[in-house]
């Protein structure tokens, strides 16, 4: 009984509660002289994915995986500063990887929110076909004020790779294929000051206390930098951070710092210091090259240790973005014409010697239409040899609505 009423909520509710709000929206407009469109008042975008995989150490042991994704989503403008969002995530994966996985489907229906918005409407051993609502959020916005409830995406971060700031949805690097990323159960407030600066306030829900995010944000421009200073309750841990974007010369910096300290008495007192600086440049040819070093003061210099090795394809925290101590990025992208992108991606984690390899091409058919080749490469130095630890190649056709 429960999973029918999960497969109800996010699936079935969704959709009437769209219709629903547009009822209510095109009668109160009916009572006023408003000549505005079904359109005006909700829009509606998304995508359909396939994304065929086969992911292998090597050519003896070749691992296929299907994914069709549908991604829906809709803004209903319920009047003038009121805003309802919903999004939903429509995934079946199938072949031949999946029934290598015991429990995968299982796996899949983990809802790490507040509200669990997540359920495996088929689990079959080869089939899994999974829904879940990752954005339902109400928005009220003034000219001064900006209040958010809901499943959304609170994003502090300001590097392209690892966000210390980034408390409340750390997202992967090595995810591509979730472009909007991680969101949170809670509230988001915004209050909009003279100039670029603004205070921002941000909760996240949890049944645990112990997993509980509240922080405070503080943006202002300054020397020709936007500069972020931050300050909360991360878990178990008490919080300061500082962030900075701006340029060095013809260059861009960036940068973000977070201290994380124990709370509680009675356990390790030890504080951890997790740093993260960019460069980028773009040159004429056109290519365009971004740099990123992380700093984690309580990340390993030692030797590779394989389960380690996996926060790579792991959920991630703001406070463990990398097993190693420092850990360097490097990616160089391209237009090699008006249709055809390229792009190399690398992560070196330093002590453990990890290296992830990410190369990718992308070739735009039209507006809506758009194939990517990407691959992925993990090895690391193992008791003194190089070993590669897993390859992927990956084959997305993308329609864009």
């Amino acid at each position: 009984m429960y999973c029918r009423i999960k497969q109800f909520y996010c699936t079935v509710l969704p959709i009437l509660i769209v219709c629903v709000a547009t009822v209510f929206v095109a009668n109160a407009q009916s009572d006023t002289s408003s000549t505005k469109n079904f359109s005006d008042v909700v829009q509606t975008r998304g995508y359909v994915k396939s994304l065929q995989s086969a992911s292998f150490s090597g050519l003896d042991d070749l691992v296929t995986q299907n994914l069709l994704h549908w991604r829906y989503n809709t803004r209903t403008y319920l009047s003038k500063p009121l805003t309802l969002a919903i999004e939903m995530r429509n995934r079946l994966f199938y072949g031949e990887s999946i029934k290598l996985q015991p429990g995968f489907g299982d796996a899949l229906d983990v809802d790490h929110g507040y509200w669990d918005l997540s359920t495996s409407i088929v689990n079959k051993d080869a089939v899994v076909f999974h829904v879940i609502l990752d954005r339902v959020w109400l928005n009220w916005a003034s000219d001064k004020w900006d209040v958010r409830i809901g499943r959304q995406r609170i994003n502090w971060g300001v590097n392209l790779v690892w966000n210390p700031n980034d408390l409340f949805n750390t997202y992967n690097f090595a995810d591509f294929d979730y472009e909007e990323r991680p969101g949170s159960d809670g509230v988001r407030i915004t209050r909009y000051l003279k100039g670029l600066s603004s205070i921002e306030v941000g909760g996240k829900f949890s049944n645990n206390p112990d997993s509980t995010v509240v922080a405070g944000l503080y943006k202002f421009n300054k020397w020709g930098y936007d500069i972020q200073v931050l300050s909360g309750v991360y878990y178990e841990d008490l919080t300061l951070g500082l962030g900075w974007a701006g340029n060095l010369k013809t260059a861009g910096l960036k940068g973000e710092a977070t201290y994380f300290h124990p709370r509680y008495h009675g356990i390790d007192t030890s504080g951890v210091l997790v740093t993260s600086i960019t460069v980028d440049y773009s040159f004429k040819e056109p290519i365009y090259v971004t740099g990123s070093m992380l700093y984690n003061s309580a990340g390993t210099p030692d030797d590779v240790n394989f389960f380690q090795v996996y926060t790579l394809s792991s959920d991630l925290t703001a406070k463990n973005l990398m097993p190693t101590k420092f850990s360097y990025f490097l990616q160089l992208s391209s237009t090699l014409n008006p249709l055809l992108s390229a792009n190399l991606a690398g992560i070196y984690g330093a002590g453990m010697d990890l290296l992830f390899l990410m190369p990718s091409l992308t070739y735009a058919i039209n507006d809506a239409w758009d194939m990517m080749l990407l691959g992925q490469i993990v090895g690391a130095d193992y008791s003194g040899n190089f070993t590669g630890l897993g390859n992927a190649v990956f084959i997305r056709t993308k329609w864009s609505y």
